[in-house]
Formats: C-alpha cells, sequence, structure tokens
C-alpha cells in the first residue's frame, strides 16, 4: 500500500492510496479467469489482494512491461503467469498449481521452483540468474 503523509498547519495527516493493481482490479469481473494487466506497475506487487478482493477464478496473469520489481503471493489455482521486460528480482509464493512461468528479460539471480510440481513450461533468458532450485522433473 502507499502512503503519504500531508503537513499543512495542521497535526499530521495520513492518506493512504490504493496501488495501482487494486485499481485497476476494481474495474475487472470478479469471475475473470485470464486477468492482463494492460497498465505498468512499479515496485513490488502482492497478489494476495485478487484473493482479498474476490478473485477466486483467476487461471492466468499477464503483466505488461514495466518495473515490477517483486511479485509476491501469486494465489492457489493460477496455472499461467507472464512478468516479461520488467525489473523482477524477486518472485516468491509461487503456487503448486503454477504450469506456465515467464519471467524473461529482469533482473532475478535466483529462482525457488521448490513450490511448483506441475510446471512444465519456465522462460527465465535473459535475467542474471545463478541459482535455480528445484527443477520439476
Amino acid at each position: 500500500m502507499y502512503m503519504q503523509e500531508e503537513k499543512e498547519n495542521s497535526p499530521e495527516v495520513e492518506i493512504v492510496e490504493k496501488h495501482p493493481l487494486e485499481l485497476f482490479i476494481q474495474r475487472k469481473n470478479k469471475r475473470i479467469t485470464e486477468l492482463n494487466v494492460t497498465v505498468s506497475i512499479n515496485g513490488m506487487v502482492d497478489l494476495s489482494v485478487l484473493s482479498t478482493n474476490g478473485f477466486s477464478k483467476i487461471k492466468h496473469i499477464v503483466f505488461k512491461k514495466g518495473g515490477i520489481t517483486t511479485i509476491t503471493n501469486i494465489p492457489e489455482g493460477v496455472e499461467f503467469v507472464s512478468c516479461v521486460h520488467n525489473k523482477l528480482t524477486e518472485i516468491k509464493g509461487l503456487p503448486s498449481s503454477l504450469v506456465e512461468l515467464y519471467v524473461n528479460d529482469n533482473k532475478l539471480e535466483s529462482l525457488d521452483l521448490s513450490t511448483t510440481p506441475k510446471l512444465k513450461m519456465c522462460f527465465a533468458n535473459h535475467n542474471s540468474l545463478v541459482q535455480i532450485n528445484s527443477l520439476p522433473e
């Protein structure tokens, strides 16, 4: 969540703004199975916001090119994630349901796939990978 402090002739006032992803999904039907995020996002993306807002049927998530640095808490049931051409340094909380992962052209140094027994395709070229843990057979 983004927070700002406002200091004008009054005591500190805290204004809480919603994350761009949360604003984006507000306009979506909660029964969608594919989420194509067409807005550019910078920084951390916590996908627990999907569950919190009632998006329980999503199977595919695609992020457009941007400045995403971290993705966390991908909901169970998601089978496809694409986050290419970003600044991703960390992706954690991969669900056991994940079948395809596309994280090309980022800044990943390690990738932990220990929670993804169903993974069939993983594209992680053009990163700085030095370690991949638990490639499924």
